[in-house]
């Protein structure tokens, strides 16, 4: 599915907001958190786990951040917590970029659909 695809919308973004606007106030972040999750798993299946556990590690993070306020600590939670979003983001995005940069062009082609990367560019094939 594609943002500017008629199936998301006039099927799935009106179906959100009505929900969204349906739910009491506490309940609207949780409704995005889905939604936004049922919207990559249609784009990409296999790499919604990619997605659920960077979201847990950047909540876990938030916690530590809030309850080390005052403290240096946070900042270095803060900075591990990019970091690995930094290395998620350029593991999933850029592997095929270097393999096929660093290899030569018949065995790049060889193998790059054996890889697995996480890319907006795959919502819109």
């Amino acid at each position: 599915m594609v943002f500017a695809g008629l199936s998301f919308l006039y099927c799935f973004l009106p179906a959100v907001l009505i929900v969204y606007y349906a739910v009491p106030r506490f309940l609207k972040n949780y409704v995005l958190l889905v939604a936004s999750l049922v919207f990559y798993y249609i784009g990409e299946q296999r790499l919604v786990w990619v997605m659920i556990t960077s979201i847990l590690l950047n909540y876990g993070a938030g916690l530590l951040i809030q309850r080390f306020r005052s403290r240096r600590c946070a900042k270095v939670i803060l900075g591990i917590a990019v970091a690995s979003d930094l290395v998620i983001l350029c593991y999933y995005k850029y592997t095929d970029f270097f393999i096929c940069f660093c290899a030569a062009s018949s065995y790049c082609f060889a193998y790059r659909d054996q890889l697995l990367y996480l890319s907006g560019d795959e919502l819109y094939d």
